[in-house]
């Protein structure tokens, strides 16, 4: 069970690039999707998306990729989908 895992996270970390060695770009909803460069900077406000929700006897637990800005303890997080703010662990 889960001899693959290693293996697989070795080749994406080998082969596939870096989130600065290429472009990447996303819409901007409140401006008539317009197309807005992703720069992976920390500093940037937060850019992730969420791809999977699980319930666990710890309560809700959210796998998220970050494509930047830095997700902190509290803070509100705004889904898209619905436009509502949720507040984070």
């Amino acid at each position: 069970k889960n001899k693959g895992v290693q293996p697989l996270l070795d080749g994406v970390v080998e082969y596939l690039p870096e989130p600065f060695e290429k472009d990447n770009y996303c819409l901007d909803l409140n401006d008539n999707e317009a197309k807005v460069k992703v720069t992976s900077d920390p500093n940037d406000p937060l850019l992730a998306l969420a791809f999977k929700l699980e319930e666990t006897q710890f309560g809700q637990l959210t796998y998220m990729r970050i494509y930047q800005g830095t997700l902190k303890k509290g803070q509100f997080i705004t889904n898209v989908g619905t436009k509502k703010k949720n507040q984070g662990p």
